[in-house]
């Protein structure tokens, strides 16, 4: 058998729409799909093509012959299931089953943000036939850093986003993009509207700008408003050459001084490379501007 479904299969069958050759049980169109605690792979039908691993949310596809020795008892599992006879299917993996609600009733879930974390929660709370779920995106576009925080080359990961579109076509899952919480509809609103909020959503923390010291001007024959490198109280933030005015700096913009202040820092250091003994030979640009830096 070249790949097994272990204990820790989740059932979302996302495996199942990958296998290129349909051999992850049970499909759409069978009658336990949906209902099992696990989904099985046919020891006769798989090509041993990998796709499945990729698919998988939980990790828990793995070739035989990678088991450990507490999940070997699902490679007859899986075989089992499918050698069957019509009636009673085979035992099911141990897997804990969602609570069933105290009152049969439609429950509604509001979730902020819609990356992979809201979407996943989406996922688990729509197993549950009572749970509505409505996400809530700032963007246009849901998927969060799966969308933007993936390299264009890295295509294997990026394919992610097919299977995050799948749980948001579910028919008790509604996205509603270009709405902010907080500007377009408040925490206490949706606290009203639903019967639970659930955050998911990325932080945005605004920072003051930190404040600078100068290192003493008789080693550098600068002052930190006067210098691209300048010390940072902020041990969160990170300063680099830039556009922004002298003495500011924040964590994700990485601003620094103007152009006009780096090339009065430049000058200041070239004319006292000039004041030295002409013994001295004459570096490269490249050299002294990392001189420039290591010094200011």
């Amino acid at each position: 058998m070249p790949h097994v479904v272990t204990q820790s299969c989740c059932a979302d069958a996302s495996c199942v729409h990958a296998c290129p050759v349909n051999c992850i049980h049970p499909t759409p169109d069978e009658p336990d799909f949906g209902k099992t605690d696990m989904v099985y792979v046919d020891p006769l039908s798989c090509v041993d093509c990998g796709a499945c691993v990729t698919a998988c949310p939980v990790g828990a596809i793995s070739a035989h012959t990678r088991l450990g020795e507490a999940e070997l008892p699902f490679i007859d599992l899986n075989a089992a299931f499918h050698s069957a006879p019509a009636g009673p299917r085979a035992l099911q993996a141990p897997v804990p089953r969602l609570p069933r609600l105290r009152e049969a009733r439609r429950v509604s879930v509001a979730i902020v943000g819609a990356g992979p974390a809201a979407i996943y929660t989406a996922a688990e709370l729509v197993k549950n036939e009572q749970v509505h779920v409505t996400i809530l995106e700032r963007l246009d576009v849901p998927h969060g850093l799966a969308r933007f925080g993936i390299s264009p080359d890295h295509r294997r990961t990026r394919q992610v986003a097919g299977q995050l579109d799948r749980i948001l076509d579910h028919p008790r899952v509604t996205l509603r993009t270009g709405v902010e919480v907080g500007r377009d509809v408040s925490l206490d609103a949706l606290r009203s509207e639903h019967d639970a909020v659930s955050i998911r959503a990325a932080s945005r923390p605004t920072l003051p700008a930190p404040t600078t010291t100068a290192r003493s001007p008789s080693s550098t024959g600068a002052t930190a408003s006067g210098c691209p490198f300048h010390h940072v109280t902020s041990s969160n933030a990170v300063v680099t050459p830039g556009s922004s005015a002298p003495g500011t700096a924040s964590r994700r913009g990485l601003q620094a001084p103007e152009a006009s202040t780096t090339a009065s820092c430049s000058l200041r250091r070239a004319s006292s490379e000039t004041s030295r003994p002409t013994s001295t030979p004459v570096r490269s640009v490249t050299r002294g501007w990392s001189r420039i830096r290591s010094s200011c």
